[in-house]
């Protein structure tokens, strides 16, 4: 009960050194579902390292198959997120007493996302965006991507591995990975 009204009291905090960790959560009553958003969208992830993995569907009903049994457990949602932020705040304010064991309980955080070419390949439907429809490299630079060296003035060439330059090695998708 102690730290639930710790809590509270941070959540109520006006300063903005206090209110840096803790994101400003939505009302209950405007229909936002925390646990249908993932979390490094939404608050984003507490973080220290981060990897990003690219990769592409080759054998789409397999893929599916072995997306199946991964279970949505394992995503980090925006209230888990926010549970871990809360967590983390409590500990460096000192106002837990067993700061290694709640730090420790904040676990690696993961996020999946799929470009709009998985989404077809996987019969998921479409965003219906057109920015999205193009996809991550006609739309590198809009996305704040670095010029490459072999871009030229009028000419945006992402610096992406030459890999994924390969209209045949689309990516379809990135796994996150973070950790404090």
């Amino acid at each position: 009960m102690a730290s639930q009204a710790r809590l509270q009291r941070a959540l109520a905090s006006d300063t903005p050194e206090e209110r840096a960790v803790v994101p400003l959560i939505p009302p209950a009553d405007v229909g936002v579902k925390l646990d249908n958003i993932q979390g490094d969208v939404y608050p984003t992830f507490p973080k220290k390292y981060e990897a990003f993995i690219f990769f592409t569907i080759e054998d789409a009903p397999a893929f599916r198959q072995c997306l199946g049994t991964f279970g949505a457990e394992s995503i980090t949602t925006s209230a888990k997120t926010i549970e871990y932020l809360q967590r983390i705040q409590l500990v460096r304010r000192g106002n837990i007493e067993n700061t290694t064991k709640t730090l420790a309980d904040v676990p690696n955080q993961f996020n999946i996302a799929f470009s709009h070419a998985a989404l077809g390949l996987l019969n998921i439907g479409s965003i219906h965006d057109e920015v999205f429809m193009r996809g991550m490299l006609k739309d590198a630079h809009g996305l704040g991507d670095i010029a490459g060296p072999k871009s030229k003035l009028g000419h945006f060439v992402p610096d992406w591995d030459e890999h994924w330059m390969d209209h045949d090695n689309p990516i379809h998708g990135v796994v996150v990975l973070a950790s404090q």
